[in-house]
């Protein structure tokens, strides 16, 4: 189990991962972290830096608490190293964690970092959301209906709107059709009839997303997935409602299954 030293109006103590994640799901906001040891730190015989980082884990993709996607957003974190930034974000074990960091670009009004925990990613679009939320509520100028968010995928457009936010997605970096043997394995994995796929496409705007199409909402809502067969995949997979045997409450059925890191979960939305 890792601990990370959390400072609050309190003074300083230590809580183990467990603990710390369930007061955050709780309550929302964790007032502060402290940058992490990594090896390289204590290679180059840093000590542990006083500068604390504001955070705050937030939930994306639902009106209830704890049902959507969550997020884990620092504050503020130019100082960090690349290390430091990795090693937070695998602690969270979160699917992904963000730094927010003054813009490069003279057109941006933030610039953020994705990080899930095994790697950087240019974009993803609920820690676009996320990061975009945080930072108007930390004191970003929101009086414009549009906001641009830097990353490394280039400038996003975010619009506004009286309740929610939305975005412009990027363009993909990869579409066209999955290649045979990553279908096939894509098969073994959801263990489904390979005639049961009735489409399937590279949908990767930065996040390494391939998307299949099934024949009806019960197929997608009865897919058990084997994680180990998947590994290094990131699949969506989604159906048209009938609207006589589903309702007309939504259009699709949606789930999506996440293979890429040492743990494969499927994403809440």
């Amino acid at each position: 189990m890792r601990s990370v030293t959390i400072t609050n109006h309190e003074g300083q103590h230590l809580i183990d991962r467990r603990t710390f994640l369930n007061f955050a799901a709780a309550n929302t906001v964790a007032t502060a972290i402290r940058p992490l040891e990594t090896e390289q730190s204590k290679k180059q015989g840093m000590a542990k830096s006083a500068t604390a980082f504001a955070f705050q884990q937030v939930d994306i993709f639902s009106s209830k608490p704890l049902f959507g996607n969550p997020l884990a957003v620092v504050i503020g974190a130019d100082a960090l190293r690349d290390d430091q930034m990795a090693a937070f974000a695998s602690w969270t074990n979160l699917s992904e964690t963000t730094f927010l960091l003054e813009p490069r670009s003279p057109a941006a009004d933030y610039r953020v970092r994705i990080f899930n925990p095994e790697r950087e990613v240019p974009f993803a679009g609920h820690p676009t959301l996320g990061s975009c939320h945080v930072w108007l509520a930390t004191g970003g100028s929101g009086q414009r209906q549009e906001i641009v968010q830097e990353c490394g995928l280039g400038l996003i457009h975010i619009r506004r709107g009286p309740e929610r936010l939305s975005f412009a997605a990027p363009k993909l970096v990869r579409s066209g059709p999955v290649e045979p043997e990553i279908l096939a394995r894509v098969v073994r994995g959801l263990d489904l009839a390979l005639d049961a796929i009735t489409a399937s496409n590279w949908v990767d705007n930065g996040s390494g997303w391939l998307a299949i199409m099934l024949r009806s909402s019960e197929e997608v809502l009865a897919l058990r997935p084997n994680y180990s067969t998947l590994a290094g995949l990131k699949v969506g997979a989604f159906a048209a409602f009938n609207p006589l045997k589903d309702g007309t409450s939504a259009q699709f059925e949606v789930r999506g299954f996440s293979a890429e890191a040492a743990v494969g979960h499927e994403d809440p939305v």
